[in-house]
């Protein structure tokens, strides 16, 4: 039930069992300063085996791993400042529970490090994570799904970040469809071997990084905000490993923010940065049908 990993908003398909990818954003420019910034990132994720408690409840387990470089010719933004490096690495065990033949409960905590590896590490890394979806299969059906729920993380182990939380799952002989927002996937099967589609990513990551001052201000969290739409092709390259690509646009609002204790924007200077065109090739191995 590989689906429900897609609520995760990592994997390639809701079939994939691994992936790793790698991303490349050209430079952008800088709107409020004479400058531009160039990111990229490698990201793995992977299922460990499905654990079985009793007859019906199900436990899956998920992992992921991004590791994302920012670079700048701005001199005030990588001065030392700023970090060049950034980690996320996130731990997702899911639980789900069958109410009866339509309804299943499914729980979601999670654990995630984000921030500098270089710098001092401590409890405002790891950001604590719960989400509970009620998901319900349209008359009967699993591969028609539709969910509700909610999420809340923890950051500094004091201050609360709430979500609501989606599904759409539709899915045929030739046709997927998946939304678990802030993601979604289109793919349509040409041929067995060859899948094209269209996805779109919102990442707003939040990390915590080595304080830095601006003027007045403390900074102590960094903010990257951008969405991402690109057509997508997928190509069979040997029995259950997969090839794929994406090459798309940002939209016009593209940020990098840095964050006070409160997780408040530091407004002093924005760092507001315009739209280009994102690269993605990776490699999957797919679960069998």
């Amino acid at each position: 039930m590989l689906t429900l990993l897609s609520l995760h908003g990592i994997a390639q398909t809701s079939k994939d069992a691994f992936h790793v990818n790698y991303t490349f954003f050209p430079k952008a420019e800088l709107l409020q300063r004479d400058a531009k910034v160039e990111e990229s990132y490698f990201d793995i994720f992977g299922v460990l085996p499905t654990v079985s408690i009793g007859n019906q409840v199900k436990l899956f387990n998920s992992f992921y791993y991004r590791n994302t470089y920012l670079f700048s010719d701005d001199t005030l933004i990588f001065r030392g400042a700023f970090p060049k490096r950034l980690h996320d690495l996130r731990y997702t065990p899911i639980m789900r529970i069958p109410l009866n033949t339509n309804w299943a409960l499914l729980m979601l905590p999670k654990i995630v490090f984000r921030g500098e590896m270089d710098g001092s590490i401590g409890g405002k890394n790891f950001i604590p994570q719960a989400s509970f979806l009620v998901s319900y299969a349209v008359k009967g059906d699993n591969r028609f799904r539709i969910g509700l729920g909610g999420g809340v993380a923890l950051f500094d182990f004091k201050r609360a970040k709430f979500w609501p939380l989606l599904q759409f799952h539709y899915e045929r002989k030739k046709v997927e469809l998946e939304i678990a927002l802030p993601y979604a996937n289109f793919c349509y099967k040409l041929t067995e071997d060859f899948e094209v589609g269209l996805f779109s990513m919102l990442d707003n990551s939040i990390s915590a990084v080595t304080p830095f001052r601006f003027e007045n201000e403390n900074a102590t969290h960094l903010r990257i905000f951008q969405m991402v739409v690109a057509p997508t092709a997928s190509y069979r390259i040997y029995r259950s490993f997969f090839g794929h690509i994406k090459i798309g646009g940002l939209t016009p609002k593209r940020q990098i923010r840095p964050l006070d204790e409160e997780l408040k924007p530091i407004d002093v200077l924005k760092f507001d940065y315009s739209s280009s065109l994102f690269f993605k090739i990776g490699v999957s191995y797919r679960h069998p049908e």
